[in-house]
């Protein structure tokens, strides 16, 4: 009987350095949390018969002053799998951003963060502080730019994490015909931020911009 191909799942730690890295720890000090960090947990999935796969997630941590090494305070994961390692880690990267940014606004709404997007655990949408009270005209036009970019970008990874079940389902029910195993391995999911998906135009579909007072 022939050996039915498999999915082959490593663990592996890379160093973060991308563009959503960076702002994610820049955020970090910018909250005065400069001792905490930012380190990836990254799953590497490989098939004989379908492309890599790679599932990220992004943990801030902090040290342990008692036992030495870090204390993991939250883990936030990409929404859905990517065909490289650095694609994963920014989407990861940019699911924690938003939930810090929310975590810590007090603090950051004093600081050049206060026009980043933000999204509270559990919420589908970013929102966004509000320019209106601001002189500078060309500051307006940008918080508006980032709003309708954070948006596009939540429809694009939500119409792309559809596409991955639809593509998973396809897989399985051509599984029995082709002999292959097209099922990626259970994962455990990360706590935080909850990810609830929702269709463009549908409520809280897009980053929605707060009045000046927040």
């Amino acid at each position: 009987m022939a050996t039915i191909p498999t999915w082959d799942a490593t663990k592996v730690y890379p160093l973060g350095n991308g563009q959503y890295h960076e702002l994610l720890q820049d955020c970090l000090y910018a909250a005065g949390l400069t001792t905490h960090d930012v380190a990836y947990e990254v799953m590497h999935l490989e098939h004989p018969n379908y492309n890599e796969q790679w599932l990220a997630k992004a943990q801030v941590r902090r040290p342990n002053a008692v036992y030495g090494g870090y204390i993991v305070e939250t883990e936030h994961e990409a929404p859905t799998p990517h065909e490289t390692i650095g694609a994963a880690m920014e989407d990861a990267a940019r699911q924690a951003l938003g939930a810090v940014r929310h975590k810590y606004h007090t603090a950051l709404n004093q600081t050049a963060w206060r026009y980043f997007p933000r999204r509270e655990q559990g919420k589908a949408d970013h929102v966004i502080s509000s320019a209106a009270g601001e002189d500078d005209d060309r500051l307006k036009m940008m918080v508006r730019l980032v709003a309708a970019l954070n948006s596009q970008y939540d429809i694009l990874v939500d119409e792309l994490h559809r596409a991955h079940d639809e593509i998973v389902d396809l897989r399985a029910r051509a599984a029995g015909v082709i002999g292959a195993d097209p099922v990626v391995p259970y994962v455990e999911r990360a706590e935080s931020p909850d990810y609830k998906r929702t269709r463009y135009g549908e409520p809280n579909s897009v980053t929605r911009i707060l009045p000046h007072e927040d």
